[in-house]
């Protein structure tokens, strides 16, 4: 599987601290295998998939068969609801 990642995403885990970035980023390349906690995101976010890592998360969508992207990474009380108002910037609304 080829993981492709937003540049939030890339600058996310950059800012982390050594600890919890040694785990997302071993998560990320994890999901080259399909591999980490995945679970469908219910409406109105249906159609992405969340990636839990600690108190992390990392927002997923499969674009085209054999690419996992991630769009959007947050602390876990944050990530839905900024993502939420993320997905409703890129549509415009």
């Amino acid at each position: 599987m080829k993981v492709e990642l937003e540049t939030q995403v890339l600058e996310f885990v950059r800012r982390l601290p050594p600890d919890p970035k040694k785990l997302l980023r071993q998560a990320l390349r994890d999901l080259e295998r399909e591999r980490g906690d995945i679970e469908p995101l219910e409406p109105p976010l249906e159609g992405f998939y969340r990636l839990a890592v600690a108190g992390y998360r990392v927002i997923l969508s499969y674009p085209k068969a054999g690419v996992v992207r991630g769009e959007f990474a947050e602390r876990r009380p944050l990530v839905y609801t900024l993502f939420e108002e993320e997905v409703l910037r890129r549509l415009g609304r």
